[in-house]
């Protein structure tokens, strides 16, 4: 699983060195965060691909939804612009949740 950190443009590199990618993960990673009817959509740089090999680039960025429901759903992207749109249709959806 190759572990990333974003640069100073927020462009996601490949990392070898563990201090410096675990100091990197102690920074504020998230990208957008909404609360909605007492439920928090957050969306985040993960910094670990979540593609595991499976997409042609890595799934860095993830939304999930945190409200008092257990089965929490959750998106994953591989790129700041696609997480920025994936959290607002995701906000839309809670926002309007009959349409």
């Amino acid at each position: 699983m190759g572990k990333f950190m974003l640069d100073q443009n927020r462009t996601p590199i490949l990392v070898e060195d563990i201090i410096q990618w675990g100091r990197f993960l102690e920074q504020d990673r998230r990208v957008d965060l909404t609360i909605i009817n007492g439920a928090s959509i957050s969306t985040v740089f993960l910094g670990l691909d979540h593609g595991y090999g499976d997409h042609i680039h890595p799934v860095l960025y993830e939304t999930m939804v945190f409200s008092r429901n257990e089965d929490e759903p959750c998106w994953r992207y591989t790129s700041e612009e696609e997480a920025r749109i994936g959290h607002l249709k995701v906000v839309a959806m809670l926002e309007n949740p009959n349409d």
